[in-house]
């Protein structure tokens, strides 16, 4: 059996990153039950430093850097926390232990199979990490997820070595990048959120305005986690976005009181985008037409960013996201592929079929769905393995969805 065949099936032991990185290039069907002797074999190569040496500069796909980011951020946190293990230093535990969101691991085939195989070293190390804070807790994680398929494992989490730092394996540049991409992704689906526009469906533009440009690789990470077409950084997002001033009363009225009314009208008055450069690049607005003394810090502004229509945008002191909320018609349409590929998926689930079993579908539908069922049929019974397609009589598991307004009635049978 080979090096790559002789891992066992998700979840099963611990993985070093090289070992993740190779499973990108991993057939799914690879993963049968390892002998003891190579169980025993992958058990002392983990434990090897050189396994891990140099794997951050393999990294080819977005799924490979998700992994790698998560065991950066362990191994970072261990870093922090150290051996003596102190009160301040739960925080710190709980901080990293928040960078295991679903998004570092919401992915698809064998790409799944690598997050999971991430997701459990990070919650075995984290669980060894906090164990003299949550004994019973962490024992209980210890037990079910190492003990039960490895029995040479120590007996109990509190007779296991706490977790080492190799400084070496850190890379502080794919951390802080990823960090990055997390803030515009955040702020992508708060624009998704004041459009109402659901993540399924595609959106065709994103622009940012950031003090870094981050390479394709990440642009195209926020991309497929934004569902957007295409993400564009630039120096100049005006045509977009305009920003409003008014004083903050609370601390203009005791420094300028006998101007308020001038400076109110003077604020009003101000081309949003120019004085909002000015506060970034001086620190400050001076406002001239009202007084040489009335200078303008930060702190006395109250200050609001407007859109322009069909855009939505967010944004801090440093980064703007806008993002452009026209939808064509052919974006309409592959949302509409995309909502009907999830309910498919979701009535697989509830039928209790396997996750390779093949299957029929037949719906009832309007002109509209009926249509879309046409047109991308192919690319549906892909995403759902589905053998046919039909229009008209149901025929097994059945249910009624609105889509985007829609009435449509679907029905799955196993093959």
């Amino acid at each position: 059996m080979s090096d790559k065949k002789r891992f066992n099936k998700p979840g099963s032991l611990q993985p070093n990153i090289e070992d993740i990185l190779q499973w990108n290039d991993l057939p799914a069907d690879a993963f049968d039950p390892a002998t003891s002797e190579e169980k025993e074999n992958f058990i002392q190569d983990r434990r090897s430093v050189s396994y891990w040496k140099d794997a951050w500069r393999r990294l080819r796909k977005n799924t490979v850097a998700m992994v790698a980011l998560v065991i950066i951020i362990l191994l970072s946190v261990f870093a922090f926390v150290g051996p003596s293990v102190v009160p301040y230093t739960y925080k710190q535990q709980i901080r990293g232990s928040e960078s295991l969101h679903p998004w570092h691991y919401s992915l698809e085939d064998q790409d799944k199979i690598n997050a999971y195989m991430t997701l459990y070293t990070a919650l075995v190390t984290v669980s060894k990490a906090a164990a003299p804070m949550i004994p019973f807790m962490t024992e209980e994680i210890y037990q079910n997820l190492v003990r039960s398929i490895d029995k040479d494992a120590p007996e109990s989490i509190h007779l296991c070595d706490f977790p080492e730092v190799h400084e070496e394996q850190i890379d502080k540049e794919l951390e802080n990048n990823m960090e990055h991409v997390l803030d515009l992704v955040v702020m992508g689906r708060a624009c998704r959120n004041t459009a109402n526009i659901k993540n399924r469906q595609p959106i065709g533009q994103m622009y940012v305005k950031a003090p870094e440009v981050l390479s394709d690789f990440y642009v195209n990470i926020i991309a497929d986690e934004l569902n957007v077409k295409k993400v564009t950084f630039t120096d100049d997002v005006s045509n977009y976005t305009d920003y409003q001033f008014k004083p903050q009363l609370r601390t203009v009225g005791p420094k300028y009181g006998k101007y308020l009314k001038q400076i109110q009208a003077a604020l009003a008055e101000l081309d949003g985008n120019k004085a909002m450069a000015e506060l970034k690049a001086n620190g400050c607005l001076k406002l001239d037409s009202v007084s040489d003394e009335v200078v303008l810090l930060e702190e006395d502004l109250l200050i609001t960013m407007t859109q322009a229509e069909g855009f939505v945008t967010e944004g801090d002191n440093y980064v703007t996201v806008v993002m452009d909320t026209k939808l064509t018609p052919e974006l309409i349409e592959e949302g509409f592929v995309r909502e009907l590929i999830s309910k498919i998926q979701t009535m697989r689930k509830e039928a209790g079929f396997e996750v390779m079993d093949h299957i029929a579908v037949s719906y009832t539908a309007d002109e509209k769905v009926t249509g879309i069922f046409e047109k991308y049929g192919d690319e549906i019974r892909s995403e759902v393995l589905a053998d046919k397609i039909t229009a008209g009589t149901l025929t097994g598991y059945e249910k009624e969805w609105s889509i985007n307004g829609e009435k449509v009635t679907l029905a799955v049978e196993k093959q």
